[in-house]
């Protein structure tokens, strides 16, 4: 998850993950955020810190990023971006603990064949969808406006495919357990 970033990003993404999973307030997103190391700026800074809060819990993300960012523009939809994928990231981690629990990796059987195969497949999308987004901010902060957007439109507009089809599997392979902590309630209520 980690190769798409520079030694300053990945210790800062480790922070802000560990920050996350430990249970602590959303209001010391604000402290990570204040702490980075130098090289973690702008919208990749703040994309790592509401990717890692929704990977944690895409509720708790999805608070962050609503209290967090203009409604529109560039900013809003790298934050899009951020919530998705690490959504996407939470649903896939449900997802392959439900089928370890149900002991799908232990058997060769066809079926089985096809759980470990959609995993496989939802894992390399949400890698290509997290390199793309990189990109896109990385241009972003470089200045570099108009490719910076259209890449960041491309991946965006992948985004909720992705994070869609890797939730559908979680919540298959977990027979509709922990839906309520996978999806915010104006989405589940939507479905």
């Amino acid at each position: 998850m980690d190769d798409f970033l520079t030694p300053f990003e990945q210790a800062f993404r480790q922070r802000v993950r560990d920050h996350f999973r430990s249970g602590k307030s959303t209001a010391a997103a604000d402290d990570a955020w204040s702490a980075r190391p130098a090289g973690v700026e702008g919208l990749l800074g703040r994309a790592l810190v509401i990717e890692e809060a929704s990977a944690a819990s895409p509720k708790l993300g999805r608070a962050l990023l609503d209290g967090a960012v203009a409604p529109s523009g560039t900013e809003a939809a790298a934050g899009e971006l951020a919530w998705a994928l690490g959504s996407a990231a939470a649903a896939l981690e449900a997802g392959l603990v439900a089928a370890r629990d149900k002991g799908l990796f232990q058997s060769t059987l066809m079926g089985h064949q096809k759980v470990q195969g959609d995993l496989a497949e939802a894992f390399s999308a949400v890698q290509a969808l997290r390199l793309k987004a990189y990109r896109a901010l990385r241009l972003l902060d470089r200045g570099e406006r108009v490719r910076g957007e259209e890449e960041l439109g491309r991946a965006a507009g992948e985004a909720r495919a992705v994070r869609d089809r890797t939730l559908a599997l979680a919540v298959a392979l977990l027979d509709g357990g922990r839906l309520t902590e996978l999806m915010p309630e104006k989405e589940r209520s939507g479905r």
